[in-house]
């Protein structure tokens, strides 16, 4: 796997001021085996945003401000990790598919945990796998539940940078994202899978902000014995008991 040198390098800095609760620039070249001016060039970006702090004084850095976001977020995430695990076996043992719980980051919707069923026909997404908000609906409910002032920003972003999967026009997918706030949840189809509904319900936490979305992707070959309208309605159970597991009311 390849990596970015600087960042590789950045990453060394910092794990090594975990271990030593200040260092000087003389002592992260020599641990590190790094030149002095590069530690230097390094510790100058961090500082600018604010991962590490400068002792003036006594010219040593340590780890910053920025840091405790990122571990309360990170911890945040493990504790959802936790609750949503039993929330996803129990979902896919009542539709029979694998299912999946998605955060919203920025204009994508990340895969954070996914729960795999017995069936043989996968449809794959790895951990970590970021998609357009606009495709399918468990990515969609992320976008319905983010506001109309987010929608307009979003297809700003969108007509900026553009996408790979196809967009409906603009009056269709608000259409859809205000029918999916209005049930609380619902599905699509072949938004970027040909052939697949996706079906995504809402999770709120305590204080009612977006937690994230709940749901499951059905080839439709599988469909044939179930009514769609019923796997929405157990998508839609369960995105309700995760939100209760979470403090929401």
């Amino acid at each position: 796997m390849s990596t970015i040198q600087s960042l590789d390098r950045a990453i060394q800095i910092l794990n090594h001021m975990i271990l030593d609760n200040e260092s000087t620039i003389a002592d992260l070249s020599r641990d590190l085996d790094l030149a002095p001016s590069t530690v230097h060039r390094i510790l100058q970006t961090l500082q600018a945003h604010s991962y590490v702090v400068k002792n003036e004084e006594a010219k040593t850095y340590s780890l910053g401000p920025a840091l405790i976001r990122l571990g309360q977020k990170a911890s945040a995430n493990n504790s959802l990790l936790k609750l949503c695990n039993p929330v996803l076996r129990g979902l896919s043992e009542e539709v029979g598919e694998d299912t999946y719980f998605v955060i919203r980051s920025d204009y994508k919707g990340i895969l954070l945990s996914r729960y795999e069923s017995p069936t043989r026909l996968k449809i794959i997404e790895q951990f970590g796998y970021g998609l357009d908000l606009h495709c399918g609906a468990i990515r969609k409910v992320l976008l319905a539940f983010s506001g109309p002032d987010f929608w307009k920003e979003y297809l700003t972003y969108i007509d900026k940078v553009g996408t790979d999967y196809p967009l409906p026009s603009e009056d269709r997918l608000v259409q859809d994202l205000q029918d999916l706030v209005e049930n609380k949840g619902g599905w699509s189809y072949g938004d970027y899978i040909p052939g697949c509904y996706g079906i995504g319900a809402p999770v709120f936490n305590a204080d009612g902000s977006l937690a994230g979305s709940i749901g499951t992707i059905v080839p439709e070959l599988h469909l044939a014995s179930r009514e769609l309208d019923q796997l929405v309605s157990l998508v839609k159970k369960y995105g309700v008991k995760f939100s209760r597991s979470l403090g929401y009311q």
